[in-house]
C-alpha cells in the first residue's frame, strides 16, 4: 500500500497528519482558470514541503527500531475517520521513493500550469466584447487596411500549447474588396436590419487592425521601422482618442513622479499640439520611466494606449446586463447571413466577434508575407548595388572583343591627329 503524505509532528512529539494528497498535474490545463491553477500548484508544493520535513523525523525514529519493528502513526483521513498507519524500514523507503517521484513530476505540473495561465480564451479578457467610441468606429469604417483575405486555419505547436493560426499557403486576397466590408462593428445596418453589435468589438481585434493600417498607410518612419507616425486620417478621426491617451499617460506619470508634474504637463501639452502640427517632440522625460504617447514617434506597442483610450466609458460602456440581452438580438440578425450558421443567444455575440478577429488575422498574415517578400527584394537590390560599387574598374582594352584604343597626342600618350592638324596646328583667331 502506498504511504500517504502525512503531516509534521506536533511539538508534543505526536504526529498530526494531513489528508493524503497526489501532486500530479490536474486533468486538463485548458479547463482551469488562472486562480484554480495557482491554487493547485500551491497545494502541491505545500504537501511536498510537509513530506520533505517528515523524512528526517521518521529516519531518526526508525533508526532506534529493530529490523522487524514498526512505529504506529495515527491520523484523520479526509472523511473524518481515525486511521492508524504502521511504518518500518520498508515503508520508510517506500515513502522516500514516493516523495522523490512526486518531486520529479513537479516541473511538468509547473509547465502545465504555466500554459494554463498563459492561455487566451476567446470571449474573455482582451477578447471580451467592449463598446468603443464613435471616433474609433468611424475611423475603422474608412481606414485603409488592405483587401479581404480568404484562407484556412491550422493548429501550431508553441511552447505554451496548441495555437490556431492562419495557414499561409491557403491565403488569397479578394480583388476589389476592402477589409472594412467584414468589420461589422463599423456598420449600423447588417443584413437589412439595425446592427445590435454596432460599435461592439473586442480590444484584441483592434490591435491587428491598427497594425494593418500602419502598413498600408505607410506610417513607418524611414530608417526607424520600429517607430510610427500617425496617418492623416488618424489625426482627424482619432484626434480626441490620441489626446485622451496623452492625458492618461500624463496623469499616471504625475502620480508616480509628483516632483516632475510641471515638466510632464509641458510635454503633454506639446504632444497634444503635435497631433495637428506634426512637430517632433521628445516624449521621454528625464527621471521618468516610460514615455507619453507621441503621435509622431510611437512604437507599435503604443497602439494599446489608443485601444484603451477609445473605449466607451460611464453610461456608454457595455454592461453585463446589456451584453446578456444582445445575444438573442445578434442571433436573430446575423443568423440570416449565410456566413453564420448555428447561432444561438448564448454564442452569437462571440461568434460574430470571432469572425471579425479571424478576418483581421488572415489579412495580417497575408500582409506579413507580402512585406517579407518586399523586404527580401529590397535587401537583394541593396546587396547588388553594393557589389557593383565595390567592383574594380575594367580597362577598355580588357573587354572581350575590344582592342586597345588609339593613342592621342597632347594628352599623356597623345600621338597627334592624322592629317592637317597634326602638321599645322589649330588655326589662330585674331579679334577685330
Amino acid at each position: 500500500m502506498a504511504l500517504p503524505f502525512v503531516g509534521v509532528p506536533s511539538v508534543a512529539g505526536a504526529v498530526s497528519p494531513v489528508s493524503p494528497v497526489s501532486t500530479g498535474a490536474p486533468g486538463s490545463p485548458g479547463r482551469m482558470t488562472r486562480t484554480e491553477a495557482k491554487k493547485q500548484f500551491k497545494t502541491a508544493v505545500d504537501k511536498l514541503a510537509e513530506a520533505v520535513k517528515l523524512i528526517p523525523v521518521y529516519a531518526s525514529q526508525i533508526a532506534g527500531l529493530g529490523r522487524s519493528e514498526k512505529m504506529t502513526i495515527a491520523y484523520t483521513d479526509p472523511s473524518g475517520q481515525q486511521r492508524r498507519y504502521e511504518i518500518g524500514r520498508a515503508e520508510f523507503r517506500e515513502f522516500v521513493g514516493q516523495v522523490v517521484s512526486e518531486l520529479k513530476r513537479l516541473p511538468k505540473l509547473a509547465n502545465d500550469l504555466y500554459k494554463t495561465r498563459r492561455r487566451v480564451v476567446k470571449g474573455a479578457g482582451f477578447n471580451a466584447p467592449q463598446r468603443f467610441t464613435q471616433d474609433i468606429v468611424r475611423f475603422f469604417g474608412q481606414a485603409e487596411m488592405g483587401p479581404i483575405v480568404t484562407g484556412q486555419f491550422r493548429m501550431k505547436s508553441t511552447p505554451t500549447g496548441e495555437k490556431r493560426v492562419p495557414d499561409a499557403a491557403t491565403l488569397r486576397p479578394q480583388e476589389g474588396t476592402r477589409l472594412n466590408q467584414v468589420l461589422y462593428f463599423t456598420q449600423q445596418q447588417v443584413a437589412g436590419n439595425n446592427n445590435p453589435l454596432y460599435g461592439i468589438i473586442s480590444p484584441g481585434t483592434l490591435t491587428p487592425l491598427f497594425a494593418l493600417h500602419a502598413y498600408y498607410a505607410g506610417m513607418a518612419i524611414p530608417g526607424e521601422a520600429a517607430r510610427l507616425s500617425a496617418s492623416d486620417l488618424m489625426r482627424t478621426d482619432l484626434a480626441q482618442v490620441m489626446r485622451n491617451a496623452i492625458n492618461a499617460d500624463a496623469t499616471k506619470f504625475k502620480e508616480k513622479y509628483p516632483a516632475r508634474a510641471a515638466e510632464i504637463d509641458r510635454t503633454a501639452a506639446a504632444l497634444t499640439d503635435s497631433i495637428t502640427s506634426k512637430a517632433r517632440v521628445n516624449s521621454k522625460i528625464p527621471g521618468v520611466e516610460g514615455e507619453l504617447f507621441n503621435p509622431n514617434y510611437f512604437p507599435y506597442a503604443h497602439f494599446s494606449k489608443l485601444n484603451k483610450a477609445g473605449r466607451a466609458t460611464g453610461e456608454g460602456a457595455l454592461s453585463e446586463a446589456e451584453l446578456a440581452n444582445l445575444g438573442a438580438q445578434a442571433a436573430g440578425v446575423y443568423g440570416r447571413m449565410p456566413q453564420f450558421t448555428g447561432l444561438t443567444p448564448e454564442n452569437a455575440v462571440i461568434a460574430v466577434i470571432n469572425a471579425q478577429q479571424d478576418a483581421a488575422s488572415l489579412a495580417g498574415t497575408y500582409k506579413n508575407a507580402q512585406k517579407a517578400i518586399i523586404d527580401r527584394q529590397r535587401k537583394a537590390a541593396e546587396r547588388a548595388a553594393q557589389r557593383a560599387a565595390q567592383a574594380p574598374a575594367v580597362p577598355m582594352a580588357g573587354l572581350p572583343g575590344v582592342g586597345a584604343l588609339p593613342q592621342v597626342t597632347g594628352l599623356p600618350g597623345f600621338q597627334g591627329f592624322p592629317g592637317t592638324f597634326a602638321q599645322t596646328g589649330l588655326p589662330t583667331f585674331t579679334p577685330r
